[in-house]
């Protein structure tokens, strides 16, 4: 007699996961909308002047319509690649698909019958996160877009505590440990450091963790080298809390960390754009077309024709730009690298930061360059001895007489060249040359050293 499956009641827990990845989405983009709006109507008395009161009101539109469409793009190719993923589930195991929501086979109709949303059947049969995370890593040209999404992460990470970039990530683990960590271990002084070297131990476990992915790929040690990839970069987030004190350093001034950032993020902008090289060149390499290929005409059924150079390389280039509309679970990583990107250079326009600190980081060598610079510069100021001009002469005369017209006169402010009272406070607007100049190092070395420009030209600015 042949042996009889035993039907196990499927487990509710990974449908609970998704629940709460879903719940948890959305909490954190209304958390950051709400971030946003309590900063705008919490305008200190500096802020608080007809300027700028309506670049404040501006700059909540804009980062509010970048989470919200950060959420919608994540709805959308997560409902796809749902979607996909349970017709692959369904198609593979003969269960009938829903017509419509609540018809005699709708998917939300309860009871037993065909055509009914077999949701918790098919997470316990579906690794879907796993899957998803292996589609990006199988192929080179996923993987690009996949990659610098993990870079960002890395870059994000060390930043202090009084940084407030607002991403889900970060707003997640920053609730996580102000209701644990700071109960639980003791507080450590605001100016207190860990040595840079730990956490660039941990920053380059995470890195060898990432390079390590597509490699394991299709293979059974892609769950262990994916959860390592993903919890490593949180990593630095944990150091203040589990280290001693002695381990670090306790400055007497906030500026006197900022050459132990600036170094962290150097690493991270090298090691970022070797593996951002790395992957762009693999991924030109194998989606470059061979060097002819055979058509068919009338007069010739298999003609040879031949390509050019040039048509290779933008082709290679077409196909891994591309390659966000081939799978949901790459569209939904390659649209999160674009609003990145996009959200990136906007916050260092808004925040007017520093476009030589956002090169010091990507060019290391630039700062020797600095110093050398403000040397001569002092050396000249040393050697040249300016001449104080002499006095001018003045001469004896009768005391100017005043008439009572002129004394009594009131005051008439002096005007501008158009015609209108120049008023205090003259701000000025974003600057949109270091915006340009982000998206610029962005294009040309990826998100993740892009991302570790700004980061540290935003605290050096504080």
């Amino acid at each position: 007699m042949a042996p009889v499956e035993i039907d196990h009641d499927p487990s509710v827990i990974p449908t609970l996961k998704l629940g709460g990845h879903i719940v948890l989405a959305s909490s954190l983009t209304a958390l950051i909308a709400r971030t946003i709006y309590r900063s705008y109507l919490a305008l200190p008395p500096s802020s608080a002047t007809r300027h700028r009161q309506p670049l404040r009101h501006d700059h909540v539109k804009i980062f509010t319509s970048l989470a919200l469409l950060g959420l919608v793009t994540a709805v959308w190719f997560g409902v796809n690649g749902a979607s996909l993923s349970y017709r692959v589930w369904a198609a593979e195991r003969g269960v009938e698909l829903p017509d419509s929501f609540f018809g005699d086979k709708g998917a939300l109709r309860l009871g037993q019958h065909p055509g009914r949303f077999e949701i918790i059947r098919w997470l316990n049969d579906t690794y879907f996160y796993l899957d998803n995370l292996e589609i990006v890593a199988e192929k080179a040209r996923y993987f690009w877009w996949g990659q610098q999404a993990s870079l960002t992460m890395n870059s994000l990470m060390p930043l202090p505590e009084n940084v407030d970039i607002l991403t889900d990530k970060r707003r997640a683990f920053d609730s996580v440990h102000k209701l644990w960590f700071e109960k639980i271990v003791p507080q450590r002084a605001s100016n207190w450091l860990p040595n840079p070297g730990f956490y660039i131990a941990l920053l380059l476990s995470g890195y060898g963790a990432l390079f390590l992915t597509p490699f394991a790929a299709n293979t059974s040690s892609f769950e262990t080298v994916a959860l390592l990839s993903v919890s490593l970069p949180f990593a630095p987030l944990l150091l203040p809390y589990i280290i001693p004190e002695h381990w670090g350093t306790t400055h007497d001034h906030p500026h006197e960390a900022h050459p132990s950032y600036t170094k962290i993020f150097r690493v991270i902008s090298i090691i970022s754009s070797i593996l951002h090289i790395r992957t762009t060149g693999l991924a030109l390499l194998y989606n470059t077309p061979e060097n002819h290929y055979y058509r068919h005409s009338l007069l010739r059924p298999l003609e040879k024709v031949h390509r050019s150079n040039k048509n290779r390389a933008f082709t290679a280039i077409e196909r891994v730009l591309g390659a966000v509309g081939d799978h949901p679970a790459v569209g939904a990583v390659g649209y999160d690298v674009i609003l990145s990107e996009l959200s990136l250079g906007t916050w260092a326009a808004v925040r007017g930061l520093d476009g030589n600190e956002i090169l010091r980081v990507v060019v290391p060598w630039m700062n020797k360059v600095g110093k050398a610079g403000a040397e001569v510069k002092e050396e000249l100021e040393n050697v040249t001895q300016p001449t104080d001009a002499s006095p001018p002469l003045r001469r004896r005369r009768r005391p100017r007489k005043f008439t009572k017209s002129q004394q009594d006169a009131a005051y008439a402010p002096k005007v501008g060249a158009n015609g209108t009272i120049p008023e205090g406070d003259q701000d000025e607007d974003e600057d949109w040359e270091v915006a340009a100049l982000t998206w610029g190092v962005v294009s040309a070395a990826g998100l993740g050293v892009g991302s570790a420009g700004v980061y540290d030209a935003e605290i050096t600015a504080r």
